[in-house]
């Protein structure tokens, strides 16, 4: 606990960063919904109505959630993966990563707005283990993406490539170690959010 707190505590700034770019995009995707045309309202309306029968929801495959949940964390390991590879580069993750912000925002507002209590129940429990479990990954994915950048820049500055070749395997590693912990995420995500969805319906 005491190592946990001393890691936030010295990575803080880097943290406040990861809060502030992840909040941006979902506010960005929160607002986003009050442009959305109408035609395009009206085929997202039909794609998530079957979803808010708890038959539906029971009949989901969860193998198939599973897959799209992995491949979706699987895409921003690399990102992360390929974007340490330069400083200049760092901007594209930062991206990156405030794009799962908006990407939440948007899908809990739109289904929210539109689906009334039951709605939200479904928003609830769609986002619940991706609040809980995978976005603390996220953010440690952050810190540890900034924290290794700025180290890579300052020892290529410095004319120290032995040591910048040296700490990628950790680098990368500890992304894979993270990586792995999302796959459990993932498999909750699969096996336990339909029931919810199945209950708060």
């Amino acid at each position: 606990m005491n190592i946990a707190k001393e890691f936030v505590i010295k990575n803080k700034t880097a943290f406040a960063a990861a809060v502030a770019v992840y909040f941006a995009g979902l506010i960005i995707g929160s607002v986003f919904v009050c442009r959305l045309d109408a035609q395009k309202a009206d085929e997202l309306r039909a794609y998530i109505v079957p979803y808010l029968s708890a038959d539906t929801a029971a009949a989901l495959s969860h193998a198939d959630i599973f897959a799209a949940s992995a491949l979706s964390h699987l895409r921003f390991v690399a990102v992360a993966l390929i974007c340490s590879a330069s400083i200049f580069l760092l901007p594209l993750f930062i991206f990156a990563f405030g794009l799962n912000g908006y990407r939440i925002g948007f899908a809990i507002s739109f289904i929210a707005d539109n689906f009334g209590a039951g709605g939200i129940a479904l928003a609830l429990a769609s986002a619940l283990v991706s609040c809980l479990l995978a976005m603390p990954m996220y953010f440690l994915i952050f810190v540890t993406e900034i924290n290794y950048s700025v180290k890579r820049k300052l020892q290529t500055a410095n004319g120290d490539g032995k040591n910048t070749r040296r700490d990628f395997p950790a680098f990368a590693f500890l992304l894979l170690l993270i990586y792995f912990l999302l796959c459990i995420s993932s498999a909750v995500e699969a096996w336990v959010t339909p029931g919810l969805i199945g209950i708060m319906n």
